[in-house]
């Protein structure tokens, strides 16, 4: 794994950490009400597509699992609004 790869698994993985971290505890109402936060978490998504991006020109077998293993752990993740 090139250090380009890992940079971009880092980016991906904290995106989605400040995204779980953001919403727990939130409604989709609040969520809905809050351009803010809607942006924030939006933007949090960006960098993961654009990060899925870059790696699927380095390695595309490696970015279908990321893709696939970051859409399984936030659609189990435990959030009310979902």
């Amino acid at each position: 794994m090139t250090a380009g790869t890992k940079k971009l698994l880092l980016d991906v993985r904290e995106a989605g950490d400040s995204i779980l971290q953001h919403t727990q505890g939130r409604t989709l109402a609040e969520y809905s009400a809050d351009r803010f936060f809607r942006r924030a978490v939006e933007r949090e998504f960006e960098i993961i597509g654009e990060a899925l991006n870059r790696l699927d020109r380095l390695d595309a077998n490696m970015a279908t699992h990321h893709r696939t293993s970051a859409h399984r752990g936030f659609s189990q993740s435990n959030h009310s609004w979902l």
